[in-house]
């Protein structure tokens, strides 16, 4: 039986094989067929039957299944296939934990539909910006019709020129306001309309073609499918409503004695607020996937369990995603309300600040002018007056502009002040939008001071875009849970991460205290950095102090090659602040004395993202794992941050 059973002997002869065969399976085959092994063509392959028959080898396997798995263990398997099979079944588990990661990504919508969606929004900026180039330059009526297809192709010769110019001298703007216009101005408007529409012709290809296509192969995820429907509808209202606007223009009641030609401010107000609705559209859909994507990454490093931790802690971020949401809403408010400013000329009015004329605020008589009520009553004075005074209208767009700036900077400070519970790179992101509010606040009065010129006015357009991409790029991570949602569903029921031993994480809820290697904690975190030695032997000796955030110094003797992390380990120091409920590596990290961050090697970029979910960050922040010491570091200080994601998640 043992010259069958022995994994690495070769018998030397078919005959003895047959014998003991036949006698192993006399004894034991009846008696022991109902017990088996797990993963019995794993150990066939372990064992060795080169010199058996083919009828010894069948015999042979089958004869292995009636040993009970007790007996394998023990007395069968060698020591050295214990260990390669442990190893075999934790390689199989994390494969199968990649497999279901790679899925999941693949049921994600691909990063390319994310750029595509982000290079589709800057043809959207860059159209919005040309638009306020057409209104500055009054082009927008040099082209009297709507030609969707044919009207791509600009006037080739003379003679189409003349057709165009002849059709211009028809309307009411060349009659009241450019009888003198000579042809090759008459070229330079119609090059900015015709840019315009030749934009908008070449965003609804560049957007409805391949939502189309999408749509019809239903390869993208469900929440994305009625957003690619919602803007190519958009993309198609937006030329009607376009054309709407021009034909304002072109009314013959403008021709009358004391009219000024000029599309209608309302319709040129739904123009721009259409555009902006695709724009955001664009950034929100784009973003949101490269969102959950980055979140499916982190997940797979940190485990769902933490991923879920992090959420809720951005969660309950109430007060700054409020403030945020306000932001945002005012952003908008004061972009609609420029629309109402170019539409009126009313940037024309009060060119200086921070006072208007002589005064801070005109007087009564001219806010609330009565020859813009249109009832005999005048109930509608006060509305009528919002909407159709210049003055008024330029009033509200500076008290909306001034609310935007304060409430913007009001965001980084009240971040600021609560640094420590709240991620970097959400703190990042509101230095973004203070610095995007207050340039844009010095564009706008810059373009009052100078009566408006072309290049500040549209800059100022332009401006205004980016400020609201900014407050909606800081208000989509303070709203993780809806790409939350979608990553979770799509990840196993709890992602699998292994410890330092390699031995598989059991299932559920993680837990520290459930996993433990010979009295220690376990620590998932990012593979360590390893020291330019390139080898485990030790080092010279190289003094480290951590500091408490109590300001107790703890001086240790460690040695060149180890990481902080392994030095706080060995010694009993907690990187985590007083967390006892957390596996996130985000959390363990040191806050580096400056004398000494500059002698680091630069963090890489998985070091960043998980330092982006961390609290409390400072300027010189690390991970613990990441930093190796070497001989300059001796006598480096690292400080323990008061504050971290276990603290604020109140464990």
């Amino acid at each position: 039986m043992f010259g069958v059973a022995l994994p690495h002997l070769r018998l030397r002869s078919a005959a003895i094989g047959k014998l003991c065969i036949s006698s192993a399976h006399k004894s034991i085959f009846g008696s022991l067929r109902s017990s088996s092994i797990t993963n019995v063509s794993a150990f066939s392959r372990r064992c060795t039957f080169t010199h058996l028959s083919p009828l010894s080898q069948t015999t042979t396997k089958q004869s292995l299944l009636s040993f009970s798995p007790r007996i394998l263990k023990n007395t069968l398997f060698p020591q050295s296939y214990k260990r390669s099979y442990s190893q075999q079944k934790s390689s199989q588990q994390q494969t199968n934990s990649n497999n279901s990661t790679s899925e999941a990504s693949e049921q994600l919508a691909s990063k390319r539909i994310a750029y595509w969606l982000l290079g589709s929004s800057v043809l959207v900026f860059g159209i919005v910006v040309v638009g306020g180039i057409t209104r500055l330059t009054e082009s927008g009526l040099s082209i009297t019709e709507w030609k969707p297809v044919t009207g791509a192709i600009p006037p080739l010769n003379h003679e189409q020129w003349m057709e165009e110019f002849e059709a211009y001298k028809k309307t009411p703007e060349y009659v009241q306001l450019k009888a003198n216009i000579s042809l090759d101005e008459f070229k330079h408007i119609f090059f900015w309309e015709w840019l315009h529409r030749f934009l908008g012709r070449a965003i609804g290809l560049l957007i409805v073609v391949p939502s189309a296509y999408m749509l019809t192969k239903r390869n993208t995820s469900r929440w994305l499918r009625w957003r690619l429907v919602s803007m190519s509808g958009l993309v198609a209202l937006q030329g009607v409503i376009g054309w709407w606007m021009v034909k304002s223009g072109l009314s013959k009641r403008l021709f009358e004695e004391g009219a000024h030609p000029r599309v209608s401010h309302y319709r040129l107000a739904i123009h721009l607020s259409a555009a902006v609705a695709l724009y955001i559209g664009l950034i929100w859909s784009g973003t949101g996937i490269l969102l959950r994507h980055k979140m499916l990454q982190t997940a797979k490093a940190i485990g769902v369990h933490n991923m879920e931790n992090t959420v809720a802690s951005i969660n309950k971020l109430r007060g700054l995603r409020y403030l945020t949401t306000g932001l945002t809403g005012c952003v908008l408010g004061t972009l609609i309300s420029g629309a109402f400013v170019a539409g009126l000329d009313a940037g024309m009015l009060y060119c200086n600040f921070p006072k208007m004329g002589e005064r801070w605020i005109p007087p009564k008589s001219e806010l609330f002018q009565s020859e813009f009520s249109r009832r005999e009553d005048k109930s509608d004075l006060v509305w009528r007056n919002m909407l159709d005074n210049p003055v008024l209208v330029q009033l509200e767009h500076r008290i909306l502009g001034l609310t935007t700036l304060a409430l913007g900077c009001y965001v980084y400070f009240f971040t600021r002040k609560r640094l420590a519970r709240v991620p970097a790179d959400i703190f990042r992101s509101t230095k973004y939008v203070a610095g995007a509010v207050t340039a844009q606040a010095c564009l706008g009065i810059g373009t009052l001071w100078y009566v408006v010129p072309v290049w500040l006015g549209a800059t100022h357009q332009g401006g205004s875009l980016v400020v609201l991409t900014a407050s909606l790029a800081l208000l989509q991570k303070l709203l993780p849970r809806f790409a939350w949602t979608d990553v979770r569903r799509l990840l196993p029921q709890q992602a699998p991460v292994n410890s330092p031993s390699g031995d598989a994480a059991s299932s559920g809820p993680i837990r520290v205290n459930a996993f433990q290697t010979q009295g220690r904690r376990s620590f998932f975190t990012l593979a360590p950095r390893y020291s330019h030695h390139g080898s485990s032997a030790k080092g010279d000796v190289v003094h480290i102090t951590f500091v408490t955030p109590e300001n107790k110094e703890i001086t240790v003797a460690a040695h060149e090659g180890q990481s902080i992390l392994e030095v706080a380990h060995s010694n009993d120091i907690d990187l985590e602040g007083a967390c006892e409920g957390s596996v996130a590596c985000s959390t363990c990290h040191v806050i580096v004395d400056p004398e000494f961050y500059d002698k680091l090697e630069p963090p890489e970029e998985d070091e960043e993202d998980m330092l982006d979910l961390a609290f409390g960050l400072e300027e010189t922040s690390r991970l613990g794992c990441q930093v190796i010491l070497n001989k300059d570091l001796d006598g480096i200080r690292v400080r323990l941050p008061a504050q971290t994601r276990n603290i604020r998640l109140g464990r």
